[in-house]
């Protein structure tokens, strides 16, 4: 109950980002994360290098906090959140490709 709270209020605050977002299919998402060299690392639902993206959705409920973690953890990089393996700052990813991937992260990571 508390995660669809959190999705809904998360909804309601990227509500101006969302009509680019609501027009950006699943595929449109998967070219996004190819062009930005996600898939090097990532893959929608299996391990690769680092983490699915369905088992960061998972791992905490959608919310701003949340998506704004997301968006560091991109941006920056990360080190010992998802084991050993640190993850390398993607400094030339636009924010909109950004809000994109990660619109698309914290509503489920589906390919479809």
């Amino acid at each position: 109950m508390i995660r669809r709270y959190s999705f809904i209020a998360l909804c309601l605050i990227l509500a101006p980002q969302h009509a680019v977002i609501a027009q950006t299919s699943a595929h449109d998402v998967l070219e996004l994360l190819k062009k930005n060299t996600c898939l090097a690392c990532h893959r929608v639902d299996k391990k690769l290098l680092g983490p699915s993206f369905q088992s960061i959705f998972e791992a905490a409920p959608a919310s701003v906090e949340r998506a704004e973690l997301l968006k560091t953890h991109i941006r920056r990089g990360s080190q010992g959140v998802w084991g050993p393996v640190a993850m390398p700052p993607n400094t030339k990813i636009s924010d909109a490709d950004l809000e994109i991937i990660v619109e698309w992260i914290v509503s489920g990571a589906s390919e479809h």
